[in-house]
């Protein structure tokens, strides 16, 4: 399947961290739409199909909307949660041009939630933008860079000259034009030779490939989200029987007590587990931004 394949290819992220397209694809869609599938397609699917039927794409409702009052003006209907790239950006220009004109004059901290809205509308919108263009993916070594620096496709062609340019152009267009049309045998060698290209050129910092699939795993074990809503039951569990043992001490059960703070030690475990698959992942400590830092202050409180 040839999402699977894309969803191995090693990509660089911000600050430098290789990692594979699946995790990117996640957390682009997210981005879009706040869901972890979308119209029954995983985020690779998705991604994918952005990337090489833009035309398509552009018509698919997929820039999730809040407020009721930024979707009145853009004219879609009150109970719609998502617009299209072609919706906001029009033949007759960009809908949302003179309202963050308007916004940027306001002081961030007096922005309600339809300046707030219309914010996170115009960031989704140049995501889409950036996928449409390719330059959302930074899968080609920078030859010679000192930095180890992974540039877009625009980028690499933009910078390379000779032979250098007219591989990555081959390969490039070749990729998504045979994917778009629906030849995935084509699309598959193009996307072999990416990977070829990545570990010649960019073989410093390519990582091994227990390393990706360490990471392919963690993605979709889900851990963390999966973590809050069991800890919220138990929560909830623990909560009840407590309560109704103070009303009826019959009911008090010391196996019962030691039943679920057996459960709680298992998802601490699970928790700590997660912890490290993420330490080793990122190469560095898990609590580095703010969502490793309410992962660490959970599992610290719970410690």
């Amino acid at each position: 399947m040839l999402a699977e394949q894309f969803s191995h290819l090693i990509v660089q992220a911000e600050m430098g961290r290789m990692k594979p397209m699946d995790t990117l694809s996640r957390d682009v869609l997210n981005k879009l739409t706040r869901q972890n599938e979308f119209l029954g397609m995983n985020p690779n699917q998705v991604i994918l199909g952005m990337l090489t039927n833009p035309n398509v794409w552009k018509d698919i409702k997929i820039i999730k909307v809040d407020t009721p009052k930024l979707k009145e003006f853009l004219g879609v209907a009150s109970d719609r949660k998502f617009v299209s790239f072609s919706e906001i950006l029009t033949p007759d220009g960009y809908k949302l041009a003179k309202i963050l004109e308007d916004i940027n004059k306001i002081d961030p901290n007096q922005r309600g939630t339809f300046e707030k809205d219309a914010i996170r509308v115009d960031e989704r919108l140049n995501i889409v933008y950036m996928i449409f263009m390719s330059d959302m993916f930074k899968i080609y070594p920078k030859i010679g860079d000192a930095n180890h620096l992974w540039i877009s496709p625009n980028q690499a062609i933009n910078s390379l000259d000779g032979q250098d340019k007219e591989i990555v152009y081959f390969i490039t267009s070749n990729f998504i034009s045979s994917a778009g049309e629906g030849n995935y045998t084509k699309a598959s060698k193009a996307l072999e030779l990416v990977s070829m290209y990545q570990q010649k050129f960019g073989k410093d910092i390519y990582p091994n490939e227990e390393k990706i699939n360490v990471e392919m795993i963690f993605n979709k074990l889900d851990i963390f989200p999966r973590l809050t809503l069991a800890y919220l039951i138990l929560g909830m569990l623990m909560l009840v029987v407590a309560f109704t043992a103070v009303f009826k001490q019959t009911l008090s059960s010391k196996l019962l007590n030691n039943i679920l703070f057996g459960i709680l030690a298992v998802l601490f475990i699970v928790q700590t587990a997660g912890m490290g698959f993420r330490w080793y992942i990122s190469g560095h400590a898990p609590w580095s931004n703010t969502y490793e830092s309410l992962i660490y202050i959970a599992w610290s409180i719970m410690f």
